[in-house]
């Protein structure tokens, strides 16, 4: 809702779309709710799943999720700021 909210006032004033990193839970939630064929679409809740890939492979799931939730914040820090 608040990206779609964003996005139409931009449309709106002539600007072009915010489009998030798909390795943040809005940008991951989305990317699943553009990218996915209609005919299978299942609605979900942001989950770790649904980001892109760690570039490594971490086997503990808390690390993993904090390596998401790091990496997630990073990215969204740096995407502010351009």
């Amino acid at each position: 809702g608040l990206l779609a909210g964003i996005n139409a006032a931009r449309l709106v004033q002539g600007e072009e779309p915010v489009v998030l990193p798909p390795v943040t839970a809005m940008g991951s939630m989305a990317n699943y709710i553009t990218a996915t064929n209609a005919k299978n679409f299942q609605p979900m809740n942001a989950n770790f799943g649904l980001f892109a890939p760690l570039e490594k492979k971490i086997k503990k799931k808390a690390e993993r999720n904090e390596a998401y939730a790091a990496r997630a914040l990073e990215t969204i820090r740096n995407f502010v700021n351009i």
